[in-house]
C-alpha cells in the first residue's frame, strides 16, 4: 500500500492467492441494474483474557503483541463469466504491518485504483485504503475500506456481466493468555449504506477460527467458521457462526469437539437467526439499508468509543477454551462485489454499476489493517 502522505510502499505481486479455509459469500449472478452504488464499513476487534468471561475484553495497550505478517489486497474480476488473470483471488497489493513506532498514517494500495478494461471497453475496477491510528484507551486499530466499481458497456454482450470484486485478508495467531481456561473476543459493527433498493451487488465480513492444539499428539489443527455476516443491497442478510451457544461462564464446562461460545447483541446472548433478524430490521423496502444513522466514514468511527458503536448494528462473539489450546489464527476477509448487466441495446455511453465496501478492522491485542 501507498501511504497518502510519503509515497512509500511495498512491491507488488500478481500471484494467484490459494483459497483461503473461509470463502467468501457469492454475488448474485445476474439482474443487476446498470447504474448502482452501495458503500459497507465495518470493524472488528479481537482480543483475550484469562477466564471464560461474556463482557467486552478491552486490550492492554502492549505493543509486543502486535500481530506480525502483512494485509493483502486482492481482487476476482471478470467480463461475460471470465475471469481477469484466471480463476480464483488475486494479489496486487501488500502492505507489512510495521511495529509499535510506525503504527500511524493512510495507506493506499498500490496503484490506487487498479483497473481491467475489457476489449469491448468496459471496466472493473479496485480500491483498497488502510488507516492506522492508536485508541482512545490505547491499543493499536486499523481501518479498513475497499471500493468495487463494475462498469459494463452497453451493447457489449460479451462483457455482460461484467463483476469486480474487492478484499482484504489479515491472518494472524494470537497466543493463549493462560495455561489453563481462556476467552477469545471479537467485536464487530457494520455500517454503510446502499444507494438503490434494486442494486445487486454485496457486502461480507467472514471471520475464520482456527484452534491450535498444545501439541501435534494431543491432535490437529481445527477450523471453525467464527463469523459470516453477508448483506445483500436486495435488503436480505444473513448470520452464521460455529458458536455452539454453550455459556461456559455460566455452564462451567466446554463440549467437546465443537466450538464453544455465544454471540451477543447489545449484551444479550443470541442465536445467529436471531442476530440475523435485527439486522434485516434495518432494512425499510422505500429507503434501503439504515445501517449508518450518524454517517460515518473511515476516518470519524471510532470502535473503542461504545457510543458509536451503539449506534449502529454491533455483534460480538465470545470463544471459551482451555489449556489444550495454545493459540487461535483469525483469518479474516473484508469484502465487496459490484455487478453490472446492462441492456444488451446498443447506446454508446457506458452504465456504470458500482458498489463499495470500506472496512474497518482491528485485530489481535489491539491491532487493526491498513491497505497497501
Amino acid at each position: 500500500m501507498v501511504p497518502t502522505t510519503t509515497r512509500s510502499f511495498l512491491p507488488l505481486t500478481a500471484a494467484i492467492v490459494a483459497a483461503l479455509a473461509l470463502m467468501s459469500a457469492s454475488p448474485p449472478a445476474h439482474g443487476a441494474p446498470s447504474d448502482t452504488s452501495a458503500t459497507s464499513r465495518s470493524t472488528d476487534i479481537f482480543s483475550t483474557t484469562d477466564g471464560w468471561k461474556k463482557d467486552r475484553i478491552w486490550y492492554t495497550d502492549n505493543k509486543d503483541e502486535l500481530p506480525t505478517g502483512r494485509w493483502d489486497d486482492q481482487y476476482m474480476n471478470s467480463f461475460g463469466g471470465v475471469p481477469v488473470g484466471g480463476a480464483g483471488w488475486h494479489t496486487w497489493s501488500f502492505l507489512g504491518k510495521p511495529g509499535a513506532a510506525g503504527w500511524t498514517g493512510t495507506y493506499d494500495s498500490n496503484p490506487y485504483p487498479r483497473v481491467d478494461t475489457s476489449v469491448g471497453g468496459s471496466t472493473a475496477t479496485n480500491w483498497t485504503q488502510l488507516q492506522l491510528y492508536k485508541g482512545f484507551i490505547g491499543g493499536y486499530y486499523a481501518l479498513k475500506y475497499t471500493k468495487s466499481n463494475a462498469n459494463a458497456k452497453r451493447g457489449v454482450v460479451a462483457d455482460n456481466p461484467t463483476i469486480a470484486e474487492t478484499r482484504i485478508t489479515d491472518p494472524w495467531t494470537m497466543s493463549a493468555p493462560s495455561a489453563s481456561l481462556w476467552s477469545l473476543g471479537m467485536d464487530y459493527s457494520q455500517f454503510g449504506e446502499f444507494s438503490s433498493t434494486d442494486a445487486n451487488g454485496a457486502i461480507w465480513s467472514n471471520f475464520g477460527l482456527t484452534l491450535n492444539p498444545l501439541s501435534s499428539t494431543s491432535g490437529s489443527p481445527t477450523n471453525y467458521n467464527l463469523l459470516s455476516v453477508t448483506i445483500n443491497a436486495n435488503g436480505s442478510a444473513s448470520v452464521t457462526t460455529a458458536l455452539n451457544g454453550n455459556d461456559a461462564e455460566t455452564t462451567g464446562n466446554l463440549i467437546a469437539g465443537q466450538l464453544n461460545g455465544v454471540l451477543l447483541l447489545n449484551g444479550n446472548i443470541v442465536t445467529p437467526a436471531q442476530a440475523g433478524a435485527a439486522l434485516t430490521a434495518m432494512y425499510n423496502s422505500t429507503s434501503g439499508w439504515q445501517l449508518n444513522p450518524n454517517g460515518y466514514d473511515i476516518t470519524t468511527f471510532h470502535p473503542d468509543d461504545l457510543t458509536n458503536s451503539a449506534s449502529v448494528f454491533s455483534l460480538s462473539a465470545r470463544v471459551f477454551l482451555d489449556g489444550s489450546t495454545v493459540s487461535a489464527t483469525v483469518s479474516t476477509l473484508d469484502a465487496s462485489s459490484a455487478i453490472a448487466e446492462p441492456s444488451t441495446a446498443a447506446v454508446p455511453e457506458p452504465a456504470p454499476a458500482l458498489l463499495f465496501l470500506a472496512g474497518l478492522g482491528v485485530f489481535g491485542i489491539k491491532a487493526w489493517r491498513r491497505r497497501r
